[in-house]
């Protein structure tokens, strides 16, 4: 709360979330602050995250392959309707979620999965400037090991960062592993 950067995402992300209506993406109800603290009122999923699912699951040598691919189309529906979403003066908001990984989604009980978190989304060059500037200050914005190379080198995204970190975490569930052999979520 400190941090005006940090309190600028996080009503990014509101605003951002607010707009989005896709059953496979977590619905946000609400968001403010409250006595200098700030909030966000998002839907319950009566579930787990991705992550639970795919560390238990590599006991099995990963996920069946039929539910991981199932997992993954659900996902790639939500970054689908988010990437082609349009503002109220029919102009694409050019979302980019980039922060697609396993702890991201949520998988309830009954089996919806549920893209969530869209704090470091990029919604536009002036989005994308703001998250560029907390980059520099040695903040990395996004989960390592599913981060595509150009968001890691700090270049310009698109839609395809997220498909190539959907493409990783299809990879793990699949495989029960990541595709790269690295000691470091660095390396």
């Amino acid at each position: 709360a400190d941090d005006p950067a940090f309190v600028d995402m996080f009503f990014n992300e509101a605003r951002l979330a607010m707009r989005l209506r896709d059953p496979a993406i977590v619905h946000i109800y609400e968001f403010g602050e409250e006595a200098g603290s700030y909030y966000l009122a998002m839907e319950w999923v009566d579930g787990v995250a991705l992550g639970k699912i795919i560390r238990r699951a590599r006991k099995e040598n990963g996920i069946p392959p039929a539910i991981a691919v199932k997992l993954a189309a659900t996902v790639a529906e939500a970054l689908d309707y988010a990437h082609r979403a349009r503002g109220d003066d029919g102009e694409p908001l050019g979302i980019v979620h980039r922060d697609v990984s396993p702890q991201n989604i949520m998988v309830s009980y009954e089996g919806a999965v549920k893209l969530l978190d869209f704090g470091i989304a990029k919604r536009s060059e002036a989005e994308d400037e703001k998250t560029a500037k907390l980059t520099k200050q040695g903040m990395v914005l996004g989960t390592p090991p599913y981060m595509s190379p150009e968001q890691f080198s700090g270049q310009s995204l698109d839609l395809r960062s997220d498909i190539y970190s959907l493409a990783v975490m299809t990879y793990e569930m699949v495989t029960g592993q990541l595709p790269f052999d690295a000691r470091t979520p660095w390396e």
